[in-house]
């Protein structure tokens, strides 16, 4: 399953920690789950935020779900990637929900 992170960047001075850190959780929660990681690439560096936009949400397309980390709701970004997300029947979660989701999509143990 591939989860695309969405949340502030512009401004944000330690966006790639709270991105990376995010990952990093998402990660564990079991096998199979693949984060699709903006902070991880170099855009703001080489192109215009409205390039970096359409980048990510290029990105987002190839998603099974968004998970949205603190401070969407003041992003311009985080906010399109929300909207695009929804437009396309992405489902989208708080970094908070997306644990129980992800468990209730887990394959069920055999009990013995």
């Amino acid at each position: 399953m591939k989860l695309y992170l969405s949340g502030p960047i512009t401004g944000i001075p330690d966006y790639r920690d709270r991105f990376f850190q995010a990952e990093d959780y998402l990660r564990h929660l079991g096998p199979g789950v693949e984060v699709i990681n903006p902070a991880a690439f170099s855009c703001m560096a080489l192109w215009e935020w409205e390039d970096c936009i359409l980048f990510d949400l290029k990105l987002l397309r190839g998603a099974d779900s968004l998970v949205s980390l603190p401070g969407s709701a003041n992003s311009k970004g985080a906010r399109i990637e929300v909207d695009f997300a929804r437009g396309m029947g992405i489902p989208v979660f708080d970094l908070c929900e997306v644990r129980a989701w992800v468990a209730r999509l887990a394959p069920c143990e055999q009990v013995s």
